[in-house]
C-alpha cells in the first residue's frame, strides 16, 4: 500500500468532516472477514482500516466507513446502509474526486 497517498486522503477527508466529534484513522487489523469499521463512544469515532488492503480497496474502504461515521445514528440502530448512508456515501465521494484534482 502506497501510505503517504492513504494519509492524505485520511487528512483530506478529516478537514472535511462537519462532525461535531474528533474522528481518529488508523491503518489497524480489524475483525475477521472484515476490511474496515467505523465506531464510536460517543466522544470519537474510530475508523480502522486493514493495513494488508492495496491502496485503492483501502481508499475505497476509508470513504465506505467515512461514509458511516457522516451517517452515524441517522438511519436507526438496525440499518447500516440506508438512505443517510447512502447520502453521505455520495458526499464523501465528492471530496474524493475534489481530493484527486487537487482542489
Amino acid at each position: 500500500m502506497e501510505k503517504p497517498k492513504f494519509q492524505s486522503l485520511a487528512r483530506h477527508l478529516k478537514r472535511k468532516l462537519p462532525l461535531g466529534v474528533p474522528i481518529s484513522i488508523r491503518l489497524r487489523r480489524v475483525p475477521r472477514r472484515r476490511i474496515g469499521d467505523c465506531t464510536s463512544d460517543g466522544t470519537t469515532f474510530l475508523i480502522r482500516v486493514d493495513p494488508s488492503l492495496g491502496t485503492d480497496e483501502a481508499c475505497g474502504t476509508l470513504l465506505h466507513e467515512v461514509a458511516h461515521a457522516l451517517s452515524w445514528g441517522l438511519d436507526g440502530p438496525d440499518e447500516d446502509h440506508g438512505e443517510f448512508f447512502r447520502h453521505a456515501e455520495r458526499t464523501v465521494w465528492s471530496w474524493y474526486l475534489a481530493w484527486l484534482r487537487g482542489e
